[in-house]
């Protein structure tokens, strides 16, 4: 038995591990392509940093302030805005969450929701392939 990638979900490590995906507003439309860091650690789908949120008007769909998501990281609790959006990884098009951090700038990460139906191969170091794998 054997996985196999398409080529193009494959990726040389370069001091991490990062998906390339396209995250587009519901309303406007505007998009931007993106490569977040895989955060295992992290159970939602994606966070961007506050600019990329402001960028693409994602406050435009986004939940009402009493609704804001509270994660637990290594600064401490934080508060986070929370939005819809679109993403489209490889192997993948869908709505996701995409939060950012009420103050402060953030990071852009992909969290387990976001890989939770792609298949995700890390081989330390050299390269590590993330998409919509076949076994063999």
């Amino acid at each position: 038995m054997r996985v196999v990638f398409n080529n193009s979900d494959c990726y040389v490590y370069d001091k991490g591990f990062a998906v390339p995906f396209i995250l587009a507003n519901l309303v406007t439309g505007e998009s931007a392509d993106l490569r977040g860091a895989i955060d295992t650690g992290f159970d939602g789908d994606l966070m961007v940093d506050s600019e990329t949120y402001e960028r693409l008007n994602l406050r435009l769909s986004e939940r009402p302030e009493s609704e804001f998501p509270a994660y637990r990281t290594f600064s401490g609790t934080i508060l986070f805005k929370s939005s819809l959006a679109r993403v489209t990884m490889p192997g993948r098009n869908s709505m996701a969450e995409v939060i950012t951090p009420v103050s402060g700038l953030g990071k852009i990460l992909v969290g387990r929701r976001a890989l939770k139906n792609l298949t995700t191969l890390l081989h330390k170091a050299e390269r590590y392939c993330v998409g919509d794998a076949k076994i063999e």
